[in-house]
């Protein structure tokens, strides 16, 4: 008794969510349900190019023995 029960359960809940997935599509092709479709131009309004903070190159550190790492930036890092 307890199975069936069950499977009515999941059986509804299979209707119902097919139900919901596809009423959307049934009524989408309505023309009253349809919204207007305005396709505009784009418009710059200006174009102003940014200053670049100027950076300086880092030297690279070498790597010390075993896991130690000698510089505590991200990018000298050991792989996990």
């Amino acid at each position: 008794m307890e199975t069936i029960l069950v499977n009515l359960i999941i059986g509804f809940a299979v209707l119902l969510f097919g139900a919901m997935a596809i009423f959307p599509m049934l009524i989408e092709g309505k023309p009253a349900r349809r919204t207007p479709f305005h396709a505009d131009d784009d418009q710059v309004i200006s174009i102003q190019p940014v200053a670049t903070a100027p950076q300086g190159l880092r030297p690279v550190s070498p790597l010390g023995r075993g896991d130690t790492v000698d510089a505590p930036g991200p990018d000298h890092r050991h792989a996990a």
